[in-house]
């Protein structure tokens, strides 16, 4: 899991990176628009997929025959309470942000409800005009735009505020703001998703300024009603009004000439920077990278059977879903370590030989004895006259304190 977060806060800041570099400053709002909303939806997907030369078979695995397998008795007690513990206290911090940010989230869009229940409406072709009581800048969600009812009676509204938000309305701008918002609910621990919505709110901005300039008469009129209203206080954080963020880059956007020589050099930049997060930032990409570094890296089986539970790796898990849960925890280990794996099997006093028997039936279907159709997984406890187990070579190391170390020889 912390893998994951890693890879999903690392991936959404290179991302943002190359678009801050890259991208704000040059007019290609309807590309940035949609870049900056698959961004976040990439970065929460790629770490969870496997693209890479790290897929490996599951065929042909041969088990190694020099790696000591560890076999012996459990204590009465499993002492696993300070995993459970920790996973507890990982599972609550993240279910209190949930709940926080969904809170939050309701709170918003219940306060937007009473603004258009509670105050004055006026039907217009293709929106609602809320005037509200309050005097603040004008602003938008869904198809409503708010306007203080006195400087709306008065007509102090310009025309040049009510095409930007009319702009807003008609590219559904409060779509992406909404689904920003939800996937901050349970996403909250990604602070990078916090600087993105900030720079999909601003090209929402560009893309209504773009709009709203083709149906004005003089753009120097439109430039002087961005001055005014840059540096009002910002009425909603789900909202677009035409007071957001600052009024200088929106006057450059506006002035800005971007040749197509430029444009597809960034966006042939864009691409191979796609690229470069779906191999660096995939599932299997780090887990590759830590085999190729050793020559050799072994990797540690460690399976304990009492009466209460299975752990596989301090995985719990049941007689049922052993092999299931074997195959996940055998998942991120390439061909080479499962064939070098450190196997280390404990078993409380008094387990019975059919449990022993159904693990074994269960560890036959997993890479571990993709090369032994008779594999052994966990051996009978051997008597004082050791008899070898079928389709099982063993050699009898020492033994010591109801203890026995053996060696697996495969066939």
């Amino acid at each position: 899991m912390v893998i994951y977060i890693i890879k999903s806060i690392a991936c959404l800041l290179v991302l943002l990176g190359f678009y801050k570099l890259a991208l704000e400053q040059i007019k290609i709002p309807h590309i940035k628009r949609y870049y900056l909303m698959g961004s976040i939806v990439f970065s929460i997907i790629i770490p969870l997929v496997t693209f890479s030369g790290a897929a490996q078979s599951s065929q042909g695995i041969l088990l190694d025959n020099n790696i000591p397998h560890i076999f012996k008795e459990l204590p009465t007690q499993i002492k696993t309470s300070s995993s459970i513990f920790g996973n507890y206290w990982l599972t609550s911090v993240y279910l209190l942000g949930v709940i926080i940010f969904g809170v939050r989230f309701i709170m918003g869009l219940v306060n937007l409800k009473k603004s258009i229940l509670y105050h004055e409406k006026e039907q217009a072709h293709n929106h609602t005009k809320v005037l509200i009581s309050t005097q603040t800048a004008p602003y938008s969600f869904l198809q409503y735009i708010f306007l203080p009812k006195h400087d709306f009676e008065q007509g102090h509204i310009a025309k040049e505020v009510l095409l930007h938000e009319q702009a807003h309305i008609d590219q559904k701008h409060s779509l992406d703001l909404l689904f920003v918002e939800l996937l901050q609910i349970f996403f909250w621990w990604n602070p990078i998703i916090y600087w993105i919505k900030e720079a999909i709110k601003l090209n929402h901005e560009f893309l209504a300024d773009q709009q709203a300039i083709k149906q004005v008469a003089h753009l120097t009129d439109y430039q002087e009603v961005l001055l005014y209203y840059s540096g009002s206080k910002l009425p909603h954080r789900l909202t677009s009004n035409i007071s957001y963020s600052s009024a200088k880059k929106r006057i450059l956007m506006i002035s800005e000439k971007t040749s197509k020589k430029r444009i597809v050099v960034r966006v042939l930049g864009l691409v191979v920077m796609l690229f470069v997060c779906l191999y660096l930032f995939n599932k299997k990409a780090w887990n590759q990278s830590k085999i190729t570094t050793s020559a050799i890296t072994h990797q540690t089986l460690n399976i304990e059977v009492s009466q209460q539970q299975i752990l596989i790796n301090k995985i719990a898990t049941t007689p049922k879903r052993f092999a299931q849960t074997l195959n996940l925890v055998l998942a991120d280990w390439s061909k080479k370590q499962i064939g070098l794996n450190r196997l280390n099997i404990r078993l409380e006093k008094g387990i019975s030989q059919g449990l022993i028997q159904q693990l074994n039936r269960a560890a036959r279907k997993t890479p571990l004895a993709h090369a032994n159709a008779d594999y052994v997984l966990i051996p009978p406890k051997p008597p004082i006259a050791f008899k070898k187990p079928k389709g099982l070579a063993l050699e009898l190391i020492s033994t010591f304190n109801n203890e026995l170390q053996i060696t697996h020889f495969a066939h």
